[in-house]
């Protein structure tokens, strides 16, 4: 059973599956190993073709990152990939620039080295797409986003001294701690409508 063993542990080191998880499923790719090698081979295929922008943190399909080259003056930054995928799916015939900070837990708020590094990615992003002016947090309504747009808004107007960004955040619409990921289609909506310049 050393085979079942090394299948069961490496299933396990995939994120979000724990051991008896791990367990599960390598039974079922095992009592139905045909099929399931089909699914496998398919699911391969695909991932040679979706890619993770390193710079923006958003998915691609191809050799370059759309979302980094769309010509638009305008970003929204979110707070994780949960964000990104609401506004894909209610927005995905529109052409808007999303920005990932790729924060996952509020601690990451709070570490400063993650911060230094979104910081860089971030002025990199702005200094390859020249004709953005306007920057939207739609990150929740919390402490630690008020003082990440604070620190983010004073970081970007020293580094851009020649480029006058207006800034705004979610208004309305978003509780206190809530991601944007939990909001339904209409809410979604109104958080887009009704920002409020910082």
């Amino acid at each position: 059973m050393k085979n079942l063993n090394i299948l069961i542990n490496e299933l396990n080191l995939l994120s979000s599956i724990g051991p008896k998880q791990a367990q599960r499923l390598a039974i079922e790719f095992i009592k139905d190993k045909e099929e399931n090698l089909k699914k496998l081979t398919k699911i391969i295929n695909l991932l040679d073709n979706i890619n993770f922008c390193n710079l923006c943190k958003t998915f691609y399909e191809g050799k370059e990152c759309i979302n980094c080259k769309l010509s638009n003056d305008f970003i929204y930054i979110v707070e994780n990939l949960n964000d990104y995928f609401k506004i894909y799916d209610l927005y995905q015939n529109q052409t808007i620039k999303i920005f990932n900070l790729n924060f996952n837990h509020k601690s990451d708020y709070l570490n400063n080295n993650n911060l230094n590094n979104v910081i860089l990615r971030l002025k990199d992003f702005l200094h390859q797409n020249e004709k953005i002016l306007k920057i939207s947090f739609l990150t929740p309504p919390s402490i630690e986003s008020e003082i990440i747009i604070r620190v983010f808004k004073k970081e970007l107007q020293e580094g851009f001294k020649e480029r006058k960004f207006l800034f705004s955040k979610i208004k309305l619409g978003v509780p206190k701690d809530l991601n944007i990921s939990y909001l339904n289609e209409d809410t979604m909506k109104y958080v887009f409508e009704n920002q409020e310049e910082i």
